[in-house]
């Protein structure tokens, strides 16, 4: 054989694609929320900014409604919210039962503390396929108003936990 040939078959190598990393994340989105009162549910809309630990995605949009009691201190969360930064997306629902707003008082004013979980359900950009679930807490101060009357707080939402990519 010419020098460099062979009468061996090459063998072929294979290559198998590296798993991505998991992205952590530890991220106080710090905004606004619009609360509607009723004497049955409150409908509510966040919205909020991060500017460190947050994997890229600096902007937060939710909305859910959300059952409610009178003289009762905690509700049942149950919505979901957009993480975006760029062309990068992170798609979120809250874990229920398990994600919970309780009022420090029945009525208000008072504050309200809330913990939960949030479940990955999707995404886009670096995100497309991401899963998980980020622990949720957070907090607000609630005049509780009339029903039928919409109230305007700061709120505070800290999101931790990894963000397992394909």
């Amino acid at each position: 054989c010419p020098t460099g040939w062979s009468t061996k078959k090459p063998v072929a190598t294979k290559t198998t694609a590296a798993a991505a990393a998991p992205v952590a994340i530890n991220a106080t989105y710090k905004g606004k929320m619009s609360a509607l009162w009723s004497d049955s549910s409150i409908d509510a809309s966040v919205t909020g900014t991060s500017s460190s630990s947050n994997g890229g995605l600096s902007d937060l949009v939710g909305s859910g409604s959300y059952a409610s009691q009178e003289g009762d201190k905690c509700i049942t969360l149950a919505g979901e919210a957009t993480l975006k930064g760029g062309a990068d997306s992170l798609k979120l629902e809250f874990v229920t039962p398990k994600s919970t707003a309780c009022g420090k008082d029945a009525d208000g004013p008072t504050s309200v503390e809330i913990n939960g979980l949030a479940k990955i359900t999707g995404g886009t950009g670096k995100y497309a396929g991401a899963s998980g679930t980020l622990k949720v807490d957070g907090s607000f101060a609630s005049k509780h108003p009339a029903n039928g009357v919409t109230e305007k707080v700061d709120l505070t939402l800290t999101l931790s936990g990894s963000i397992v990519t394909k």
